[in-house]
């Protein structure tokens, strides 16, 4: 059982160590990749496609949808979904944060801070 992912509630958060959010990566690289690929189709004929406003409003709430779904299944996992295609692993004392495009789980910040204040993970923690 250990090598099987825990799917939870979204409203469970769970803590992770270093080593389970990496873990976790492939499954939320995954999930992240097909949301965004089906999101950027639906961006993509909403921005070239001479569209009668009916068909507007559906394309864009489909799109809100898919975002939704994307966060509601990473949330699922344990994680949070912080902006678009980036997700925070709680570890206890902040968040181990990933963003689609990157390699790893590699950053770090506090509770308090975002994105923008995220500092790497020396090499050496595991």
């Amino acid at each position: 059982m250990d090598d099987v992912l825990r799917i939870q509630s979204t409203s469970h958060r769970r803590t992770f160590t270093l080593q389970e959010a990496r873990k976790y990566l492939p499954v939320v690289r995954r999930i992240t990749e097909n949301a965004r690929e089906r999101y950027n189709s639906v961006v993509f004929q909403l921005s070239t496609s001479a569209v009668d406003s009916a068909t507007w409003v559906c394309l864009e709430e489909e799109a809100t949808s898919l975002v939704r779904g994307w966060a509601d299944s990473i949330g699922r996992l344990g994680c949070s979904a912080q902006g678009l295609w980036t997700v925070d692993f709680d570890c206890g004392s902040g968040y181990y944060c990933w963003r689609l495009g990157e390699s790893d789980v590699e950053h770090f910040h506090g509770y308090d801070d975002g994105f923008r204040d995220r500092v790497r993970i020396p090499d050496n923690s595991t």
